[in-house]
């Protein structure tokens, strides 16, 4: 009989808190606690700092590396240190980046303890970080995909190891309390800059090129003069900034698409827009778009990994990525059938209900057993 728990070491060496790190704190928060003790070692980084603050709150020991770089040896012998400190039953590395978490590989092989991944970003690669890869999914013992597709294009260019990769869907937690209409107001006067009857077409993601905010820009030069009352609203942060600013001044967008940068009360900006967009030209599952579907807003979103497999016929609309005159046409549709837009509300919400933070926590405990109970030191 089991008298104590399983140490579950979370690694990642992300320099920003993004949706693969807000997924790896749910997945701490919901697992049972009874069973595991999940520990994170993050970098010690100004942007990671609110992880670090949630992480506290839900009472999860956390180490801090103080390193400037993912390469820095000091991941290396921090995680060495750290591990031979805690002895682990099993460590959950979250790979965000092709080459992400290299460290934990040896530090697992040489202490042997069983490792498995999550691949938040499994997409092709070139000959160099692909021989990489390879090596690295050899000390895997289980390979978690957030979406089926993902799990298909591993299995496609690992064949290897198609037989320990598994799909668990990400997932979010129940939806928070509504806004009142004062802080909606207060949210479109005040951050928005907008007034009641303007049309706020939201999305949120890193500016990265991968996003596809150039699409979604190009495209709202057209549907703003079909639609002179309306407002593009990018949230988010990322090395794609300068570029898309400097697009918006080409446009002459300048007052009518606003980038705001790095925001924490994403759900209350959601709640105060009218429609989402997520113009993505890969996307390993698209968490944001459940968090746009649970605070009410109809989404249209480009049909890219994980993506059909959370918007279905009836609770938001697909198109082709990087085509800009669909998104024109999908918008213009929408924003000119009101009755549309509720109808995909509503179903958005019923749909978000089937991707919980608590069955993500459920599966993943399922793949942390089996490893723990097969392996032999």
């Amino acid at each position: 009989m089991q008298t104590s728990k399983h140490k579950i070491i979370f690694y990642t060496d992300t320099p920003m808190y993004g949706g693969a790190e807000n997924q790896m704190y749910l997945l701490a928060k919901y697992l049972d606690r009874q069973l595991f003790e999940p520990i994170f070692i993050i970098r010690n980084l100004p942007a990671l700092d609110r992880l670090a603050s949630r992480l506290q709150e839900i009472n999860i020991k956390t180490y801090l590396i103080p390193s400037k770089s993912k390469h820095s040896l000091k991941n290396l012998t921090q995680l060495n240190k750290i591990i031979l400190q805690e002895k682990p039953s099993l460590i959950h590395a979250h790979l965000w980046n092709p080459m992400a978490c290299k460290y934990i590989f040896p530090v697992s092989l040489l202490h042997k303890i069983p490792l498995i991944i999550t691949e938040h970003d499994p997409f092709k690669l070139g000959i160099l970080k692909t021989v990489y890869k390879k090596v690295t999914l050899r000390f895997s013992k289980s390979i978690i995909a957030v979406s089926e597709a993902n799990r298909q294009l591993i299995s496609h260019l690992y064949p290897s190891h198609n037989r320990k990769t598994v799909t668990i869907h990400n997932g979010i937690e129940d939806a928070p309390k509504p806004i009142l209409a004062t802080r909606r107001h207060t949210i479109r006067k005040e951050i928005f800059h907008v007034g009641p009857e303007t049309q706020v077409i939201f999305s949120a993601g890193t500016l990265h090129e991968r996003k596809g905010y150039k699409y979604l820009i190009s495209a709202y030069r057209k549907v703003l003069q079909k639609f002179p009352n309306s407002k593009l609203i990018i949230a988010g942060e990322g090395p794609e900034r300068k570029k898309l600013e400097k697009l918006i001044n080409n446009l002459d967008l300048v007052n009518r698409v606003m980038l705001l940068g790095q925001c924490e009360n994403i759900s209350e900006l959601m709640q105060s827009a009218n429609l989402f967009v997520l113009p993505s030209l890969k996307e390993a599952f698209g968490l944001v778009l459940l968090e746009a579907m649970q605070a009410g807003l109809p989404v249209i979103a480009s049909r890219v990994g994980g993506i059909p497999e959370i918007i279905t016929e009836n609770s938001g609309v697909m198109v082709e990525p990087a085509d800009k005159n669909a998104l024109i046409k999908a918008i213009s549709r929408l924003l000119s059938h009101p009755e549309l837009m509720n109808k995909l509300s509503i179903q958005g919400v019923i749909r978000s209900k089937h991707f919980s933070a608590q069955k993500t926590a459920d599966g993943t405990s399922q793949i942390y057993l089996e490893n723990i109970t097969n392996h032999r030191p």
